[in-house]
């Protein structure tokens, strides 16, 4: 085990890519670092905007930023191109899919969107949590989308259609993380 320093700043969120090639890391100052995993040594700096990134995700040759400035970013890691997804609320977390098609955020509101990255066209958002979504994660198929949010509710959602296909409630307190098996 390896432990990886970010300067001064505090990291917020880390992801680590479906390959384990690439580590990337958002801190409080509105970087992302990211660590080559075969060279072992950071790769550079990335700017993510002009706030706290609060979650970060790399997945299929993508890097996807949630930031305090409200804003979901999608940066191209081979061209470093930058795509600005969300509309203006206050976003909370990120989540690239493995294949790099799929970009999911959220908000503090509860509201939940899904983008094909191939276009930055919004599929479909739903606001159907009470509270903030804290977390968010895709499946590695491509099907679905997981959330957990404020309201103690986690959910399972098609990830095309934006239809919820499973409700766990009744988890108790806030959902501050899920995850989905990769297989």
């Amino acid at each position: 085990f390896r432990s990886l320093a970010a300067g001064r700043n505090a990291i917020w969120s880390a992801s680590v890519d479906s390959r384990n090639e690439v580590v990337v890391a958002g801190t409080s100052d509105g970087a992302i670092g990211v660590w080559s995993m075969r060279a072992q040594r950071w790769d550079g700096r990335l700017s993510a905007g002009s706030g706290r990134v609060w979650s970060v995700s790399v997945g299929g040759g993508f890097v996807g930023t949630a930031c305090s400035d409200r804003t979901i970013r999608l940066r191209s890691r081979t061209d470093g191109n930058e795509v600005v997804l969300s509309d203006g609320e206050r976003a909370w977390a990120v989540e690239v899919s493995a294949s790099g098609a799929y970009v999911a955020g959220s908000t503090i509101r509860g509201k939940i969107s899904v983008w094909d990255t191939s276009t930055a066209s919004r599929l479909w958002t739903n606001d159907f949590h009470a509270g903030r979504v804290r977390s968010i994660a895709i499946s590695g198929d491509d099907r679905y989308v997981l959330t957990g949010a404020g309201d103690g509710v986690v959910r399972l959602w098609d990830l095309i259609s934006g239809e919820v296909v499973h409700t766990s409630d009744g988890i108790g307190g806030w959902v501050r993380s899920v995850a989905l098996s990769r297989d």
